[in-house]
């Protein structure tokens, strides 16, 4: 342990909607960052940059092609976990921290005091990994704030309590009760001259590794059917091969496929995600005494505010939807879309 405890920062590229963005900087300021980079991609980057400056401690930096081509011969035609690797090693040569980990902004840390946990490292150990889980709800409790809910924990396909997943509708969108990924994300100590993939720094012999038994990840994946929705159709539209191939696309293949052959059907959308996001209470009662099943942790931030505070999700998703360039007919019909656009001025 050392006299002065680490500090930490965090770096994400990202093409979110405004108000997932302010929910990630709030959260984890409260953690105790003390820096936080956000590359962001998308046409509002701009907006959004302005309006990041009035959080201490953020530093937003806009995303465009003109920002990769100084680093990736494509520009912004590179594939998507390029621009991570570079942003993410950019970040972690340049700012002014002992730690950087990097995660996407749907990834919401849960650490009761991770500069603690840092310092309580031995000096060798120079990359620590999180393991992340999904948010789910039990069955009668509401989606009331965007954040809340329970943390699953990534299970073993033959474990007892992984049963219910290997029934639809999860057999179908999920591996093992998880839309999206179950790798885990990396803080990687300052100084090593290795880069930064997405899940974890390069191979090196330099890296000596961790995995934490204090902190873990929340992956959101998406906050409502609309959000997921319109993941899916930007995964899609960026023509990435890793989804075009069922063996490599794993639930990502399979989840674009039923919403591509269902024109993007965004009723259809909200009935299998609400499906998904569900654990009957007995269910979840197994899974707390495993405690496979946790609380998710929210902390307020200094300047008052909580990032559980009621939002407005129909406003939510209108802003989803604009973002979309020439949405599908099946997001703009049906009653989300009605929903949807009531939250426009």
């Amino acid at each position: 342990m050392t006299s002065q405890k680490p500090t930490w920062g965090i770096v994400a590229t990202v093409h979110e909607p405004f108000e997932i963005l302010r929910l990630f900087v709030t959260h984890h300021l409260a953690m105790g960052a003390t820096k936080i980079r956000l590359y962001l991609e998308g046409p509002d980057g701009p907006a959004f940059a302005e309006k990041l400056k009035d959080f201490a401690g953020c530093e937003p930096i806009i995303a465009d092609n003109t920002h990769y081509a100084t680093y990736l011969p494509n520009g912004l035609g590179a594939i998507f976990p390029q621009r991570q690797h570079t942003n993410a090693t950019a970040a972690y040569r340049e700012m002014d921290v002992d730690w950087i980990l990097h995660i996407d902004a749907d990834e919401f840390l849960q650490s009761t005091d991770l500069s603690d946990e840092l310092d309580r490292l031995p000096a060798d150990i120079n990359s620590v990994r999180f393991v992340n889980g999904e948010r789910y709800f039990v069955e009668g409790e509401e989606a009331d704030t965007p954040l809340n809910g329970h943390c699953l924990a990534p299970l073993l396909a033959d474990h007892p309590t992984s049963a219910p997943f290997r029934k639809e509708p999860y057999v179908s969108f999920t591996n093992n009760g998880f839309t999206a990924h179950d790798l885990g994300k990396s803080a990687t100590r300052a100084g090593v001259p290795v880069e930064i993939q997405v899940h974890w720094p390069d191979p090196s012999p330099l890296i000596r590794s961790h995995i934490s038994n204090e902190s873990w990840l929340v992956h959101y994946d998406a906050i409502t059917p609309t959000h997921w929705l319109s993941k899916l159709l930007r995964f899609h539209r960026a023509n990435r091969r890793m989804y075009r191939n069922p063996r490599t696309g794993g639930q990502r293949y399979k989840q674009i496929q039923y919403f591509l052959a269902r024109n993007w059907d965004l009723e259809e959308a909200t009935r299998i995600f609400d499906a998904l996001r569900r654990l009957t209470p007995d269910h979840a009662e197994q899974l707390r005494k495993l405690d496979l099943l946790r609380p998710i942790m929210h902390l307020r931030s200094s300047e008052g505010e909580t990032p559980t505070a009621p939002f407005d999700a129909a406003r939510f998703d209108a802003a989803v939807i604009r973002s979309i360039q020439n949405p599908p007919s099946g997001m703009l019909s049906g009653q989300g879309a009605v929903d949807a656009f009531a939250g426009l001025d």
